[in-house]
């Protein structure tokens, strides 16, 4: 195990969640609305029920009580989950602060309790800060006859770590070094799964840029990136504005873009014969009229979600993205 990794037993905060929509906020879905409703509002309470206790002093070491209660602080993570069917096992991992926390989980089979094991690599033991290193963004990926977990953080490291429970935390590959460089922090990752050759791609969105890199199959110390887009530099977005998620669409030939801080804030990067193409999401005059839809509203930065029909290996054109007007909004890219 490597230094700062870590078994523990958590203490857990049983919390209770609560999804509202307001009668007066449109819902923009040709989908069944209450079946997506229920199941995000399942996923928070089960992932409520895994976080762990933190103390409100935890950045100090200090203790703050009234009475008999321990004041708790917020515990805002970034979470990913894989279950690998042939091994009955799954895998919970995020990030809390500068550590990486995960649960593991193996299932034994009708009428015996499952194994469960608890694992952190502490931050601060292997020399990073709270705040600058935080974890941004965190992915499970398929490495080896395991798994790994990829890692973004807010000073712009991007690593790939062991995910086996007897090396948890070792690093495999490190993607880009930390550097002082503000428009290097990480908001999220994403990774293609190219099933004819077996490789898989990374996306990774920072302020300003899309970088786009080859998950290694072996030890490596650094990875240069495939391909490196700014948005800003080649005028595709405004100065003001920031990436906020990318995510891959159509088995890779674009990326769906969340924007922050300038209209048209759904956009997707083609890949064309002449390189990486940049547009807008096209907007449904209907639409508009028929739920009073503001196409020029604030997007929620990490809500894309690509949707993929059961069995399908060759990629989606059908995306759904979340709106600070209350909507949930379908979009399906022409070919």
């Amino acid at each position: 195990m490597t230094a700062g990794a870590s078994s523990f037993v958590p203490d857990f905060r049983l919390s209770r969640c609560q999804l509202q929509l307001s009668a007066q906020m449109p819902l923009i879905l040709t989908t069944n609305a209450k079946q997506i409703i229920a199941m995000m509002s399942q996923s928070l309470r089960t992932f409520q029920a895994l976080l762990p206790h933190i103390n409100h002093g935890h950045r100090d070491g200090q203790h703050h009580s009234h009475g008999s209660s321990t004041i708790r602080s917020q515990f805002l993570a970034v979470v990913d989950a894989h279950f690998d069917s042939y091994r009955q096992r799954e895998v919970v991992v995020w990030g809390a602060g500068e550590d990486v926390v995960a649960r593991y989980r193996e299932r034994q089979g009708p009428g015996r309790a499952s194994k469960t094991s608890w694992h952190r690599l502490v931050g601060r033991e292997i020399g990073l800060s709270p705040g600058v290193d935080d974890v941004n963004a965190i992915k499970v990926v398929p490495h080896g006859n395991g798994y790994g977990i990829l890692v973004g953080r807010h000073n712009g490291q991007l690593a790939l770590l062991s995910g086996d429970p007897d090396k948890f935390g070792e690093e495999i590959a490190l993607f880009s070094p930390a550097l002082d460089v503000p428009d290097l922090e990480i908001n999220s990752l994403d990774v293609l799964d190219i099933s004819e050759s077996g490789k898989r791609l990374i996306a990774v969105a920072t302020k300003s840029s899309v970088k786009v890199y080859g998950l290694p199959e072996d030890v490596v110390a650094n990875t240069a990136p495939l391909e490196n887009y700014n948005l800003k530099e080649d005028g595709a977005i405004p100065r003001s504005a920031r990436v906020g998620c990318a995510k891959w669409m159509e088995q890779g030939a674009s990326l769906a873009l969340s924007l922050v801080g300038c209209k048209d804030a759904l956009r997707y990067l083609d890949l064309t014969p002449d390189g990486w193409v940049c547009h807008s999401a096209a907007k449904n005059e209907r639409v508009r009229k028929q739920f009073d839809a503001v196409f020029d509203g604030t997007v929620c930065p990490n809500s894309l979600e690509p949707v993929y029909m059961s069995g399908s290996g060759r990629g989606t054109r059908l995306l759904l993205s979340a709106w600070r007007d209350g909507t949930i909004r379908q979009v399906l890219t022409l070919e």
